[in-house]
């Protein structure tokens, strides 16, 4: 399948130690290859540590990738982004407090933003601000406050808004809800999800909150150790998951009618470190369902559609109430 966001091969090394000639790397992501359609939520899961931002950032053109690529609409996306390409990905971030400059006002904030980028006159600086206020759900009164003066989920919807002002035919969204209250978790979500939408954007979501993934998300990759191991439509995914680290996150999630004799998927030993080199799959010293090929051979990632790699995956028959058995 060819998307139209392509990430192709793509790994990241990070020196964190050793000598210039003989360094020790921390391998972030290790030939990572996704297809985003457009117009689509495309979600990435996983445990901290797994590569989900880096991923992002790769992607947002924040950091370099080590090898392999990104391209949109065919074009290859280098590191040096100017202008327009810069423009055309755009992120929002855990914490808005540290992504706001606390020194500015909402309104000097995005009108430095739309003259250095020459996105509208000035003589319609204030319409187009208005409208960004708009289409956030913020009132106007709100460009005359600082960050500091807002709370935190208004402060992320000033930071959606400022990444809407350059006009982003992709959003990505890095944990964008879980430094906020609960209260208005779900009201942040409507918000994002309405805005793909209204404006045809497309979003990839990150998230370790497989709830909200669920309610947000059209696709969902999940990865472990940098390497993407389960990728599928959300229903496909929540219902049937396949790789046994997608069960085991599945069966960790509290589910309200469960059976009581639901089956969970326990996590033994210790997560690999992301700084040694690992044979086969990185996943068989926890997994339950581990045989001798999986130390020993590392399972590509297969199929069109729901794909898993995985030499002894999970049966797909779902639980009596619709759940997947785990």
């Amino acid at each position: 399948m060819t998307g139209w966001l392509e990430i192709r091969d793509l790994s990241v090394d990070f020196p964190v130690g050793g000598t210039r000639r003989n360094p020790v790397l921390l391998h972030a992501l290790r030939s990572v290859d996704i297809s985003v359609p457009r117009g689509s939520v495309f979600g990435i899961v996983g445990e901290s540590g797994c590569g989900k931002s880096t991923l992002a950032r790769v992607v947002g053109g924040l950091t370099d990738p080590t090898s392999g690529e990104v391209s949109l609409e065919g074009q290859t996306l280098g590191a040096e982004r100017h202008g327009a390409d810069r423009r055309r990905i755009q992120m929002v971030f855990q914490d808005p407090g540290a992504s706001l400059n606390p020194a500015m006002s909402v309104r000097r904030m995005l009108t430095q933003l739309l003259r250095h980028h020459r996105l509208v006159p000035d003589d319609q600086i204030d319409a187009r601000l208005a409208e960004l206020m708009a289409m956030v759900n913020m009132p106007r009164p709100t460009l005359d406050r600082h960050p500091r003066a807002l709370s935190g989920g208004q402060r992320q919807r000033i930071a959606i808004a400022r990444a809407l002002a350059l006009e982003p035919e992709i959003l990505i969204a890095d944990e964008p809800t879980s430094a906020l209250d609960v209260s208005v978790q779900a009201s942040v979500l409507n918000l994002l999800r309405g805005l793909v939408r209204d404006l045809g954007m497309t979003m990839i979501f990150i998230s370790h909150d497989l709830a909200t993934v669920r309610h947000i998300c059209d696709e969902v990759a999940v990865m472990y150790l940098g390497r993407i191991v389960e990728r599928a439509p959300t229903g496909d995914l929540f219902t049937a998951p396949r790789h046994p680290y997608t069960g085991a996150l599945m069966s960790a999630v509290p589910r309200i009618g469960a059976p009581a004799r639901r089956r969970i998927v326990p996590l033994d030993a210790e997560q690999p470190s992301p700084m040694a080199p690992i044979e086969g799959c990185a996943f068989h010293n926890r997994c339950p369902l581990a045989v001798a090929e999986c130390a020993a051979h590392r399972p590509p990632l297969n199929g069109t559609g729901h794909a898993w790699a995985c030499h002894n995956p999970l049966d797909p028959e779902p639980e009596e109430d619709g759940n997947a058995a785990r």
